[in-house]
């Protein structure tokens, strides 16, 4: 009896045991934050670029890419060994084989400052976009290689340090924790979080200008007043709008290749293009629309039509009536064409569904913003103020939008009729149509 009563115990535990490992197997693994450690030196005519990453491999056997800065490589190694690797169409590709769990990746490489430097880079004044990420976090594609796999954004965390010459001055994203000046040297050292890019930019000369949260630099005396008016037009507007920007916001204009939205930092072009408003006007809301909100990459329309949309908003708010018009007949046109044309007009895609009809998110999405602004007015421009408000540095869905709006069911019916593809060139019959610069 005591031998049956002890063998009827064992079972007992075995079973439990076997329950236990059954339960720890079955619980969901949580994956860690990226952490960057930067190490940066402007030597010359030289950036040399010394990065740390702790990243967490997902899955066995995972592929793993980066978006890549450079072409070419002094060392790559994982866990401190050096891996075999390759670079094509922007894309960093690492052959070795990965099992689940977090690892150290070390890349070094030079960037060449010279005049043509690509994609930041100008001898005399110095910029620079430090970014350097895992590609596939949810299988989305990179903008400008359809055919490959692409990334979502996802907040991390990093410290940089940053060594110049002693007369350059740096600005960049994240907070300041030292600057150490030597007798012929600069060190700044910096640190962020939640961040979706790390950015900074270098010159032996800034004109400063402050405002209120907003900072203004700008590399020459070209031009400053005329741009530095139209950059505090649009953070004032777009803080009524939208919302105080939340951290301090450098606004930068220099010699760049093209507007660049990134954390707390807008970097503009020379403004000789004849759509330089209007990309002024995208790029400055893209600090409320891609970095203090940044949408899940699986739907691209949710922020670049936001951005879309803002531009639009910005000329009837600040009675542009000229560009307000000419701007939204522009995208009446496009729709009308391309309803004409018989193409898919459902903005419910990803970037490589787009492909090259990718401008499509920014003039079909503007529009359906507007149209709902039409509609709803000021109770459509709360909910995006409080969309903006409860998901400050979150990767945000279309279910997140609709939530910020007391009548979530109507903005749902809206704009997944436009998701789908489901609207016809019917804009005459909308309200949007009376709406106008000089009725406002």
């Amino acid at each position: 009896m005591k031998k049956a009563f002890v063998l009827l115990l064992t079972v007992i535990c075995l079973l439990s045991f076997v329950g236990c490992v059954s339960e720890k197997k079955e619980e969901e693994v949580v994956f860690q934050k990226d952490v960057y450690t930067f190490d940066l030196s402007l030597e010359k005519n030289e950036l040399i670029c010394k990065i740390d990453l702790l990243h967490d491999v997902k899955a066995d056997g995972e592929q793993i890419n980066f978006y890549s800065p450079a072409r070419d490589y002094v060392k790559i190694e994982v866990n401190d060994r050096e891996v075999e690797y390759e670079v094509k169409e922007g894309v960093l590709s690492l052959f070795s084989p990965f099992k689940t769990g977090r690892y150290n990746f070390a890349f070094e490489y030079v960037l060449p400052v010279e005049e043509n430097a690509a994609p930041f880079g100008k001898a005399g004044n110095v910029y620079y976009a430090i970014a350097f990420y895992p590609q596939a976090y949810e299988g989305e594609i990179l903008p400008f290689a359809y055919e490959k796999p692409s990334l979502t954004l996802t907040p991390f965390d990093f410290s940089a340090q940053i060594k110049l010459p002693k007369n350059m001055f740096t600005l960049s994203s994240g907070k300041v924790i030292s600057d150490e000046k030597g007798e012929n040297e600069r060190i700044v050292k910096i640190e962020g979080e939640n961040v979706r890019d790390m950015t900074f930019t270098s010159s032996a000369a800034f004109v400063n200008r402050s405002q209120g949260k907003t900072r203004y630099y700008f590399v020459s005396d070209k031009d400053q007043k005329n741009t530095l008016k139209k950059c505090e037009e649009r953070v004032e507007v777009f803080d009524e709008l939208f919302g105080e920007y939340f951290d301090e916001l450098y606004v930068v204009k220099g010699a760049f290749p093209y507007s660049y939205a990134s954390d707390n930092m807008v970097l503009i072009k020379d403004d000789g293009d004849n759509d330089f408003d209007d990309e002024l006007t995208r790029t400055v809301s893209g600090e409320w629309w891609g970095q203090v909100v940044a949408a899940n990459g699986k739907i691209p329309f949710l922020q670049d039509g936001l951005r879309g949309f803002s531009t639009l908003l910005f000329y009837l708010k600040s009675g542009d009536g000229k560009k307000f018009n000419a701007l939204k007949k522009e995208l009446e046109n496009v729709l009308e064409k391309r309803v004409i044309a018989g193409k898919d007009n459902a903005l419910g895609k990803t970037t490589y569904e787009f492909g090259e009809d990718y401008g499509a998110v920014f003039d079909l999405g503007t529009l359906a913003f507007f149209e709902l602004y039409s509609l709803y007015g000021a109770d459509f421009l709360d909910g995006l103020k409080r969309f903006a408000k409860e998901n400050a540095d979150e990767i945000v869905y279309m279910e997140d939008l609709y939530s910020a709006f007391d009548n979530k069911s109507e903005y749902t019916v809206f704009l997944s009729a436009w998701l789908d593809g489901k609207v016809v060139h019917a804009l005459k019959a909308h309200t949007s149509q009376k709406v106008s610069v000089e009725a406002v």
